[in-house]
């Protein structure tokens, strides 16, 4: 095969570098009881003979144990089954059409709520009418609401809106033929594609961080960390999937996009995907440092502003308990999107989804071999 039916990846471990990896103890436990309960638990009535038949080799257990290493078992199990379930959600409606995709929500019309009652417009009340999400919110999530705030609630319902209509966005476009018209508007839904908003939202129900209350300019900070992080994660595994994506004339990828927009070469584009990846995790970094200035700008917090430190409270201080909460809370916060960004980037090699069992010669040489067809199955 000639060099011009192969391109080269980025090296992505390299580029987030900084950040460490960490992997939930409870690993082996949440992927084999997760597995079991698709595959014999649930009578197979959940996902297809055909999506059992790759469960296993896709490693959606090891995705969650990188992206929350510390939470303990029961919470690593649950995040693992609504991973799942997500990642079939994201699959299924690549492959369908807007009307198929709003039957996959249950709804008409995805764009708006406002045809159904209040009552019913909640994030978990619209995904208790997903055809597979909802196997997991009763009883298993729903128990949980009660402890939940006010805005824990809006922010999750603000990400499970986003999540569809992002969803029947690309399905209509897909079907119409048609990329985004800027590279503005593909960002933009892009961040919101995989549902990794709703994730974090389930991680912040568990406790497994809380969700920092800002306001004024650290509040603005934290978006743009949130939405640096989500750039990072969600153009990666654009780059890492475009074999599997063009395979199956998936063309919803930042690389498909580039080459249809700046008449770029495969290689061209994937450079540029690369470069995009490496300022927003620039981006990133520097959000990161410029909001620990902000929280630190009080002086009785006592806090020394170092690049890629936490500090603790100097010694004889006495910090406001209530700035300390908030600092505490943004730390933890912001390990989770470290966490998320260096795990789901270590994911991409260790799954079988788009390299088989080369996902460490991959992460050595990166040079990926182009295929003009999919599997006959479709599978993987």
């Amino acid at each position: 095969m000639s060099l011009s039916q192969s391109f080269q990846l980025p090296d992505l471990i390299s580029i987030v570098g900084l950040l460490e990896l960490r992997t939930n103890r409870h690993c082996r436990f949440a992927t084999d009881t997760s597995e079991r309960w698709f595959s014999e638990v649930s009578g197979g009535e959940i996902l297809t003979e055909n999506e059992l038949s790759y469960l296993h080799t896709t490693k959606i257990g090891l995705l969650a144990a990188l992206c929350f290493p510390t939470c303990d078992a029961p919470q690593l199990r649950l995040l693992t089954d609504f991973l799942t379930l997500l990642f079939y959600s994201n699959k299924r409606s690549s492959e369908y059409s807007g009307k198929a995709v709003a039957a996959l929500w249950s709804f008409q019309d995805l764009g708006s709520t406002e045809h159904l009652p209040s009552s019913r417009k909640s994030g978990m009340d619209m995904l208790k009418r997903h055809e597979l999400l909802k196997h997991i919110i009763e009883p298993r999530i729903s128990r949980l609401i009660s402890k939940a705030t006010d805005g824990w609630e809006t922010r999750f319902t603000h990400s499970v809106q986003a999540y569809r209509v992002a969803q029947e966005h690309v399905s209509n476009a897909h079907a119409d033929g048609l990329v985004p018209a800027t590279l503005e508007e593909y960002v933009g839904f892009r961040r919101e594609l995989n549902g990794i908003s709703m994730v974090l939202g389930l991680a912040e129900l568990l406790e497994i961080f809380q969700f920092p209350v800002l306001q004024g300019p650290a509040s603005e900070k934290l978006e743009v960390l949130k939405h640096s992080a989500f750039d990072v994660i969600n153009w990666s595994m654009d780059v890492v999937s475009y074999q599997y994506d063009q395979s199956r004339g998936m063309e919803n990828n930042l690389v498909t996009f580039l080459m249809a927009h700046k008449s770029l070469s495969v290689q061209g584009a994937v450079n540029v995907s690369g470069n995009m990846i490496k300022t927003a995790f620039a981006s990133f970094c520097g959000a990161e440092q410029a909001l620990l200035e902000i929280l630190s700008s009080n002086d009785s917090l006592g806090i020394p502003v170092l690049s890629w430190v936490w500090s603790s409270f100097a010694p004889g201080t006495s910090p406001d308990p209530v700035r300390e909460k908030v600092l505490d809370d943004t730390r933890s916060y912001v390990t989770a999107l470290k966490d998320c960004v260096i795990g789901t980037i270590n994911w991409a090699y260790e799954t079988e989804l788009y390299f088989g069992k080369k996902g460490g010669e991959m992460r050595t040489f990166g040079w990926v071999f182009i295929n003009s067809a999919a599997t006959e199955d479709g599978s993987i």
